[in-house]
């Protein structure tokens, strides 16, 4: 009976893995951010998109893990031998390591420039208004309709650095022009290829 029991919530938290994969990395993952690296002197804060999909692998990942722990805890239960969670260890560290990437991946926007940290980089890039040295504002041109795609920002090294456009950018998009006016960067149109 006992055995039952538990393969039963094994099952149930499979199952509800699988179906909350898809739902709650776009809530996790922002909440999560939000109390890591909330500052008031950031203007704007964006999670990228690659942030979400790593959640989503994260709690997929997590979800197979329990289906084969399942299965492994049938088929040693069906040859009367003692399941152990010990071959299994390893998974951890690595559905851990999925979900502190997922979280560690943002940009934010403040008096001092910007800080960028990319999926899988293991400190934060800080770009200063004063070493901007180009800036092209990337519209797409679809038949008779313009949009703003976002801003390009280069380096005097030549890194580049995209703002996608977002609701946080156009309520911040006079502030981040005012500091490139302010370092005396002539702002060009492209035209998204």
């Amino acid at each position: 009976m006992q055995h039952e029991q538990s393969n039963g919530v094994l099952i149930a938290l499979t199952v509800i893995t699988f179906i909350s994969s898809m739902i709650l990395p776009f809530i996790l993952v922002p909440t999560i951010q939000d109390v890591l690296f909330f500052s008031k002197e950031h203007w704007m804060f964006v999670t990228p998109f690659s942030a979400y999909i790593t959640g989503v692998i994260g709690l997929v990942a997590s979800g197979v893990t329990l289906l084969v722990l399942l299965f492994a805890k049938i088929r040693t239960e069906y040859k009367d031998k003692k399941f152990s969670l010990f071959h299994y260890i390893w998974v951890v560290p690595i559905l851990v390591g999925t979900y502190y990437l997922a979280i560690h991946s943002y940009m934010y926007v403040q008096d001092d420039g910007i800080h960028y940290r990319q999926l899988g980089e293991f400190s934060a890039t800080h770009l200063a208004w004063e070493d901007v040295t180009r800036v092209e504002k990337v519209i797409i041109n679809d038949r008779s309709q313009i949009s703003l795609e976002g801003y390009e920002l280069e380096d005097s090294k030549g890194n580049s650095y995209f703002i996608e456009n977002s609701a946080e950018l156009r309520d911040n998009e006079y502030k981040i022009l005012d500091q490139i006016n302010h370092v005396e960067v002539t702002v060009t149109e492209k035209e998204k290829e």
